[in-house]
């Protein structure tokens, strides 16, 4: 353990009340049992973490098309493991594992990134989120995916990319940006968002859906 640099241990708890009648809505106990951060940059940044919830829904809950919670109390446990790399590197990433509990069933979801530098201008990076859920009203697969990509020609101006698609909207949405800095205190920003609509699910046929182009000066 020569090469550990710092060492994490949290426990946090959040709870909501409702301000009508004073029932409890929701409450979440997180527990980080371990979280190492090594010299190199790399990360264990959750091993076995404990994380049990408590929700209570007052009205019927379409979590996925087709499947719907009914009225009720859902206390559940998880787990969760998380390793990262040091993006100091010119590849870097990082995977999320959770398990356990999920509303009235049982998920598991992975979380994974990965990050190319091309010094010193050009970062593009990509992430995948999925849930694999199976509940007693319907099984679902939800997952989002991200990609970006980022030009910075210089300090003062720089170029940003983002897109992503999620399976429940079925949207594709891209989001272009321009930074420009003529002197410290002074930003122009160029905006660029155009959406796509997936028309008939397993396909690779979108429709346009929207375009938006938007200007703002700040000095």
């Amino acid at each position: 353990l020569m090469n550990l640099q710092q060492t994490f241990h949290d426990v946090q708890y959040t709870r909501y009340t409702r301000l009508d009648n004073g029932e409890l809505e929701s409450s979440e106990l997180y527990l980080n049992l371990l979280d190492w951060h090594f010299k190199s940059g790399d990360g264990i940044h959750g091993l076995f973490d404990f994380n049990p919830k408590y929700e209570r829904l007052f009205a019927p809950f379409e979590i996925s098309p087709g499947v719907m919670l009914p009225v009720g109390d859902y206390p559940t446990d998880r787990f969760r493991a998380v390793l990262a790399t040091a993006r100091k590197r010119p590849i870097s990433g990082s995977v999320s594992i959770a398990y356990g509990d999920f509303w009235s069933g049982s998920a598991e979801q992975f979380s994974g990134s990965l990050e190319y530098k091309f010094p010193p201008y050009v970062t593009v990076a990509l992430r995948s989120d999925q849930t694999f859920a199976h509940l007693p009203e319907g099984n679902f697969h939800a997952q989002i995916h991200t990609s970006t990509i980022n030009f910075a020609v210089s300090p003062r101006l720089t170029f940003s990319n983002l897109m992503q698609y999620d399976n429940r909207s079925r949207n594709l949405g891209w989001q272009s940006r321009m930074r420009w800095t003529p002197k410290p205190g002074n930003d122009l920003f160029l905006s660029f968002n155009q959406g796509w609509i997936n028309e008939e699910p397993g396909s690779l046929r979108f429709a346009a859906q929207d375009t938006k182009l938007s200007a703002k000066f700040q000095y």
